[in-house]
């Protein structure tokens, strides 16, 4: 009986052998592709999470550069051009510039400025390019 039952379970696994390769070959494809889009939509997060943080560091810095300080140090206004030099570039590590836009704009008093960044990111996969943007607003406090 133990003679017989060992030849069952020998003949039962030469019938198994090579299964679990099989299955690994079915399985594999699409638990890659899961892995990648995974890290594509992080990558993504991680993007859109620089881009918001430029255009708050940007309405940050430009709120404090606003109205009043122009008044008390005998300066201008901040502007476009003054944000990205001294604000954007510096802090867009990783970045392509080229592909980053922003736009400033301050209220008719000089108050309250809005800072809006956009950036077409193209993801490492196989994915279309996405565009990122995000607005942040401040009052002026100098």
């Amino acid at each position: 009986m133990n003679n017989r039952a060992s030849r069952k379970a020998a003949r039962h696994c030469r019938y198994r052998r090579g299964v679990t390769a099989v299955e690994l070959a079915m399985i594999l494809p699409a638990l890659m592709l899961l892995l990648i889009g995974l890290c594509a939509v992080e990558l993504g997060a991680f993007r859109y999470h620089q881009i918001a943080a430029l255009a708050h560091e940007s309405a940050r810095w430009a709120s404090v550069h606003g109205k009043e300080y122009a008044k008390q140090s005998n300066r201008s206004i901040a502007t476009s051009e003054d944000i990205f030099e001294k604000v954007i570039k510096p802090r867009a590590k990783g970045l392509d510039l080229s592909k980053l836009a922003h736009r400033v704009q301050w209220d008719k008093e000089g108050n309250l400025v809005t800072v809006r960044i956009e950036y077409t990111w193209t993801p490492e996969a196989f994915f279309s390019p996405q565009m990122l943007s995000c607005t942040a607003v401040a009052l002026a406090t100098y």
